[in-house]
């Protein structure tokens, strides 16, 4: 079982976004779950507040695979120049 394990226990109503999950993450050590609270405590949030909000800017940003396909995908879209061409335009700029 991996050490991050994440199960879903069920759902609740919430008032603005229709519904929640409570999420249980097993065989965290002690240490990060100390360093974490202590990162809620100096926000002046909880342990739950905190890492809710940490989890849903988390779930806002790409992940690195997606963030790179698009850099990829973009890059392909780039015209094809040769070495002498970036060369000789960086050339005309500083005259």
């Amino acid at each position: 079982m991996h050490p991050l394990d994440l199960i879903a226990e069920g759902s609740k109503c919430c008032e603005n976004s229709g519904t929640t999950v409570s999420i249980t993450i097993r065989e965290l050590p002690n240490e990060t779950r100390d360093a974490l609270a202590a990162r809620a405590a100096s926000s002046g949030r909880s342990l739950q507040e905190y890492l809710s909000m940490e989890l849903r800017e988390l779930a806002e940003k790409p992940s690195i695979t997606d963030a790179l396909a698009e850099i990829r995908t973009r890059a392909r879209r780039y015209p094809e120049l040769a070495p002498s061409q970036i060369r000789d335009a960086l050339d005309a700029d500083r005259r």
